[in-house]
Order: C-alpha cells, then structure tokens, then sequence
C-alpha cells in the first residue's frame, strides 16, 4: 500500500510532529508499505527524514501556512501519479486547513493525527486520531464532505519502539539527584540554560545531563557556562540510548511535545516550562492526571521560581515515587499498531 504523510516541524514549533510520523512511517516501512513524506523546505527537517532512509517530497515553501489551491492541485497530481492510498496529516489546525483540496481526489483516504481538537467545520477528513489521556473513545463526526470516524484515548500515542516496553520502577535519589535537561534538540528559547542557570543556585553539587543538538545556536553557550559551574554538568548531543537516560534520572527539566510522554513511560518526573500557553495547556491535561510538574510559561518564570520549585519538589521523595508509578500507567504502548490497523480496515472497507 501506498502512503503519502504531510507533517511539519521548525525551530518555532519543535519536531514533535515529525517524531511522532517518523515512529508510524517506519513501522509501515517494516510492515512493506511505501511511504513518502511531504514537507516544507525546512532542511533540518529534511535531514533528519533522509538520514533515516525516509523518502521525502520538498514543497519548497517556508511554511504550510502559505500553501494555495495551486500547490494543492500539485500535489493532487503527484498523488495520482504515485497510486497514493492513503494520506496522513500532522499539522497543526492552520496548516491542516490549506490542505482541504485533497478531498477532490478521490482516491485517496484522508487521515489527521492532531494534539488538539479541530473544529468540526474545519475537518475534511475520512479518520481522525486524537492521543488523549481518557479512555478510548469512537465518536462519528460529520462534516461538509459527510461523516468520519474520531478515534480518541490512551491508545492512540505513538511512541518509538525503545519506549514500547515496561520499564522497571523507580527508586528516586532525592539526596544527590541525577537531573536531566532536555528542551529539544534546537532549543530556541534557550531554556537549558535558564535552568542551568537557576540550579546554580543549589547550596550542594547537582549532578546534571543536556542533551541539546548541535544545532542549537545556543550550544556554545551552553558549553562556556558548563565548563564554569559548580554543577557537573555534562552536555550531550545526538543520544542514541534517550531511553536509558531518561529512565536513569531522578528528575527532567523539558519544554513538552513527545518528551513529557516519554518520560512518563520510563517514570521520571519532570518539571514542564512551556515555551507558549498552547503547549502550557496540553501539559497541564497530563500533569492534571499524574499530580505533578506543570511550571508555567518560561518568559513568566524567573530562575528562584524554577529553583523554588525544584527544591520544593524534591522536598518529598514519597510524592515522587508516586507520581512516577502514577506516569507508568498512563499510556497504552501499542498506538501505532492501533493507528495502521485502523487505516488498513478502512482502505479494505473501499477496496
């Protein structure tokens, strides 16, 4: 089968999006699908995709926001040519709208995989995913082009197959805590270093791990005020185990997107500082659950409130490993299984 997937991811928005397809292309890929993903000139974006072995399709534009009928029609063309069966979307809601074109090819069946919830007047789609942290849940939608079917719950987040396993409870050192920073590997706002910054203000040593690419324009600096500290602070790039890292800290610092559900997985509490009050939101749906790390928005934040609240939270090691055994059993693990089986069922409901 044949499959076309749409997703973007910059130094604005993060690559969460493109994370989370990368996890369902290759397991399509391994599954003997063909699949082609479709981005915006973003080469960052591009190398990632391509590094993995991922076929690409550049639309040469900066963003999605400025796609028109014109590149639609393109695109519907090249779908065509390409025998395309299914097309996946993961876009935020103004982007996800200048692809409504799609449906006049009939051909193909639209699929949307969001972190929010679109208006029903904005939906062209024929199935929508929507990674949430209540039950599962079916729900039948109509829209202008008829109904669709709105697939909701714990079931339906895709994690990458080193977190598709049961990690081993924790045991949180609240005494000399290992801490990891993890804000993405752009991390455009610079908040490693704001809460480096504000763990300086710790009375002992902390023993600290930032993972940040070599991107990051930021990285230097980071780097100078590392080698300065009286922390331990080590700074790593391109990690290959994120897994163990994480699973092996007491506690993370992170911004959000794909990380904050991945933790949870390996049971590692995390202080959230969201980089706007959309991200701040999403977080505080799972803090909200989980009883635990949702800081705020980070240009509201100074450093003796990051700290305040580390040490606050550190305060209590017996609401840590609770919150930790809370964060195991959020997720179910076998989302993208679910995702492709549903499309399957639907491409073969038509065939």
């Amino acid at each position: 089968m044949n499959f076309a997937v749409i997703v973007e991811g910059n130094s604005a928005i993060g690559l969460g999006h493109v994370f989370r397809c990368i996890n369902l292309v290759e397991r399509l890929l391994s599954e003997g699908h063909n699949v082609c993903v479709y981005i915006p000139n973003i080469p960052k974006v591009e190398f990632i995709l391509r590094e993995k072995g991922i076929t690409t399709y550049n639309f040469f534009i900066d963003t999605f926001t400025q796609v028109n009928s014109g590149i639609v029609a393109d695109l519907n063309r090249h779908l065509c040519k390409s025998n395309t069966d299914v097309v996946v979307l993961d876009l935020l809601e103004e982007s996800f709208v200048k692809f409504e074109g799609l449906r006049q090819n009939n051909t193909v069946i639209i699929v949307s995989i969001t972190s929010f919830l679109i208006n029903n007047e904005k939906r062209y789609e024929h199935i929508s995913f929507f990674p949430d942290f209540e039950e599962d849940k079916v729900v039948e939608v109509n829209h202008h082009y008829g109904a669709m079917k709105l697939f909701s719950g714990k079931s339906f987040f895709m994690f990458r197959g080193e977190f598709e396993k049961r990690f081993p409870s924790k045991r949180i050192n609240v005494e000399a805590p290992q801490v990891l920073i993890t804000m993405g590997g752009a991390d455009p706002y610079n908040l490693s270093l704001k809460v480096l910054k504000s763990l300086e203000l710790s009375e002992l040593p902390i023993e600290i791990i930032v993972i940040i690419g070599a991107v990051s324009v930021f990285r230097n600096e980071i780097l100078r005020f590392s080698a300065n500290s009286k922390n331990k602070i080590t700074v790593l790039d391109q990690v290959k185990n994120i897994e163990d890292y994480m699973h092996h800290a007491d506690i993370a610092f992170i911004n959000g997107g794909v990380t904050r559900y991945e933790l949870c997985v390996v049971g590692t509490p995390f202080i959230a500082i969201s980089i706007h009050e959309k991200q701040y939101s999403i977080t505080k749906k799972l803090t909200d659950v989980i009883g635990l790390g949702n800081l705020g928005v980070y240009d509201k934040l100074d450093e003796s409130d990051i700290f305040g609240y580390y040490e606050s939270v550190l305060k209590d090691v017996n609401l840590l490993e609770r919150t930790s055994a809370k964060m195991k059993n959020v997720f179910h693990l076998n989302g993208i299984k679910m995702i492709t089986d549903i499309i399957l069922d639907r491409v073969n409901e038509g065939s």
